[in-house]
């Protein structure tokens, strides 16, 4: 990017709306059609910041007709709304004497964060200036020369010493130091998730050193981020977290001294937040946490400034917002309709804090979408593995509203249903069978839906044993930071799905990191949940339509209950020599072996695997290194199981999975014979279930059905 792309100063309505898209190459989940795009600080050559600028005109492709309409309407309401708030927006005089803090609606939906000794070590590193950001661990933000800890480098990531400065016209931003900076640390810092446990902490301990620390690096943010001006003034949804965290630390900060902590400039500054929020509201007619997230932001603002006119605004705004978002980003199931397990749970914490301030507020009671929160909180209970932590399928960047809390705020973790489930709207099924199981991510691509949240990852799963996750999805790792790692860890070739000439599930273009061409359309054959075996069976439609001459893929995954076994047969119909790779990548805990051409061994402390591979074609097989992203912004190194080669269609893949050990366990020799017999010969579920059954308890399981 040249010094002349990094200055050239932004339209206001660019530099809101458009300018989240360039510094994380992220979607944007308000509008996602064809915008233009100034690009900010993407590694990327004259040329290709010129193309990233350009009007994505292909992107009208992931619309309907009425879809179409409906977004250019809105788009246009929402454009004729802002200059109109422009004009009658609240005075200034609103801001020069903003009104006190009303503390009523937000005392019973505070809650202070748990964790003891370990909330006490997070607040006293907090308050030096180490603060944890997502997957990146705890980073350095104090000033080297400062004497004592209270200011905080704002607007720096500390890894790379990339800086983000507002313009001499405060009118955009611009890049300074390395272009592989990642820009959702200072936005991350500026969410004020630390300051909540430093308060948390001080009402804790009573230890003063956190409170001045928490008031120092308050007024150094409130000096160093003046609205609307800088990197943390881009993005409203930010400006909306980052509004209920300020609450959040007032309120506990009440709760702790016996007095109000709100002085005039930090109310000024949260009024200041409201009209940014309120000018620039991330509007879409599609599912959006973005939208979401500055609605419930409004909420909370206008309920704390509910004696002020534009406070009261804001409240009716943000409940009827609310009541038709419901409608929008709640699907009959209770899931979040766009492929991404990390941000149905954003959008369920969103709602729970928008149900509570509601409730709070005493003004007409509960809102009748308040019944679908429990949908929403069973859907996130079932993707999740038995250790609590969610199915990485699609996009996950850990992103959270408030600290961990014992209500409002649920922690990271989760308590999962002990149940096989299927959620055929929102793509995801779930096999279970005790502390073992798994997950198959079979969302289907659809017009009218952003298709930022997804990944290449149609038919992919994920397998768990004795609770312990086994075959793993790779995660997200980074947005915009690394256009290169970005794809990787969206691709197909990393995700545990066969993959037909090398091609990806969708189209896609090296300079939108969002955008997805929606040839993944996934229709399910058959899916059968009984006491003993699962079985789901689907074809994608991706191949049929890029790869020449055209494939269909259909994947078979069954599971035996107890003992728990799985069973993956992938086949592929059509006609024409095509390049077939089957892949399976393992968690991070295993050690896996290769003892032959189509045996893997796989070890972790008290779990054993054995898995078999067989196919209708000459293969080779061999355990790759790869990556996985547990955390936004982490990697750690694994191995990764391919199968590759060539074969005239029809053919097929097959995979057993078998868990051993202990007491009583299956007999290895006998199973893999009867796998291959079967493999080889009918081939399909029930023969297989048959086999096993017989083989493990000399009997036919199809008789108890």
């Amino acid at each position: 990017m040249t010094t002349a792309d990094r200055r050239a100063p932004l339209a206001p309505r660019a530099r809101v709306c458009d300018s989240y898209r360039a510094t994380t190459a992220v979607t944007d989940h308000r509008h996602q059609g064809a915008d233009s795009t100034p690009a900010i600080s993407m590694p990327v050559n004259a040329p290709a910041a010129r193309r990233a600028t350009s009007w994505r005109w292909y992107r009208i492709g992931s619309f309907s007709p009425a879809g179409l309409c409906r977004y250019a309407a809105g788009r246009t309401a929402s454009s004729i709304r802002r200059r109109w708030l422009g004009v009658v927006r609240p005075a200034r005089s609103a801001i020069a004497a903003p009104p006190a803090v009303d503390y009523a609606a937000l005392e019973p939906v505070v809650t202070s964060p748990g964790g003891g000794d370990e909330l006490l070590r997070r607040a006293r590193d907090a308050a030096l200036g180490r603060v944890e950001i997502l997957g990146y661990g705890t980073l350095d933000f104090s000033l080297e020369d400062a004497g004592a800890p209270a200011s905080l480098l704002w607007n720096i990531d500390p890894r790379t010493g990339t800086r983000w400065t507002a313009d001499g016209a405060g009118g955009g931003v611009r890049v300074t130091g390395p272009a592989c900076g990642d820009i959702k640390i200072p936005w991350e810092l500026s969410r004020a998730h630390h300051w909540v446990l430093l308060a948390g902490a001080f009402g804790l301990s009573g230890d003063p050193s956190l409170l001045r620390s928490l008031t120092g690096q308050w007024r150094a943010w409130l000096r160093e981020n003046s609205a609307p001006r800088g990197v943390n003034w881009l993005v409203p949804m930010e400006a909306a977290i980052r509004a209920i965290n300020w609450f959040w630390t007032l309120v506990l900060l009440r709760r702790a001294t016996g007095r109000d902590h709100a002085d005039p400039e930090i109310a000024r500054s949260l009024v200041e937040h409201g009209r940014f929020i309120d000018l620039n509201l991330e509007y879409s007619d599609r599912p959006s946490d973005h939208y979401l997230s500055n609605l419930v932001g409004l909420l909370y603002l206008g309920s704390a400034f509910r004696s002020a006119s534009f406070g009261r605004r804001w409240i009716r705004m943000a409940r009827r917002g609310l009541g038709r978002r419901a409608r929008i980003d709640i699907d009959t199931e209770g899931g979040f309709p766009a492929g991404s397990v990390g941000y149905h749970r954003l959008v369920t914490e969103l709602y729970r804090h928008g149900l509570a301030v509601c409730r709070s507020s005493g003004r007409g009671g509960a809102p009748p979408w308040s019944a679908l929160l429990p949908r929403l909180e069973g859907f996130a209970d079932d993707l999740t593995r038995p250790d609590g932590t969610a199915i990485a399928f699609g996009d996950g960047d850990d992103g959270r509203v408030v600290p961990a809390s014992p209500s409002v705020g649920a922690g990271p973790t989760r308590t999962p249903r002990a149940r096989s489930v299927a959620y055929p709207r929102s793509g995801f099924y779930v096999m279970r069978s005790d502390d073992s199981g798994g997950a198959i991510d079979a969302f289907s691509e659809r017009p009218n839906l952003p298709f930022g949240y997804r990944h290449n990852s149609r038919l992919s799963v994920e397998l768990w044993v004795r609770g312990r996750a086994f075959v793993v999805d790779p995660g997200t790792y980074c947005y915009g930071r690394s256009p290169r790692k970005r794809h990787y860890f969206r691709s197909a070739r990393v995700h545990n799905v066969s993959q037909v000439d090398r091609l990806e599930q969708n189209r896609s273009r090296p300079a939108d990191l969002a955008w997805l061409g929606g040839e993944a359309v996934v229709r399910v054959l058959q899916w059968r949940s009984t006491e003993a075996e699962d079985h789901f069976e689907a074809a994608l439609g991706s191949y049929a339509r890029l790869a020449r001459p055209p494939v269909r893929y259909i994947r078979t995954v069954g599971f035996m209950k107890r003992p728990p076994i799985w069973w993956i047969r992938d086949r592929f119909e059509g006609r024409g020599e095509h390049r077939l790779d089957f892949r399976l990548t393992f968690a991070p805990a295993f050690r896996c072996r290769l003892l032959g051409r189509d045996e893997v061994a796989c070890e972790a402390p008290d779990v054993h695997v054995r898995l078999w591979l067989d196919a209708s074609f000459p293969f080779t097989a061999r355990l790759q290194s790869a990556f996985v992203s547990p955390h936004f912004g982490s990697k750690e190194r694994t191995l990764r199981l391919q199968l590759s080669g060539r074969s005239t269609l029809p053919a097929h893949v097959t995979c057993l999975v078998v868990p051993h050990g202990g007491e009583g366990g299956p007999d290895l020799d006998r199973l893999r014979a009867a796998f291959l017999r079967v493999s080889r010969g009918a081939g399909d579920w029930p023969a297989t279930l048959r086999a096993l059954d017989e083989t493990i308890h000399g009997r036919d399981p199809q008789g108890d059905h």
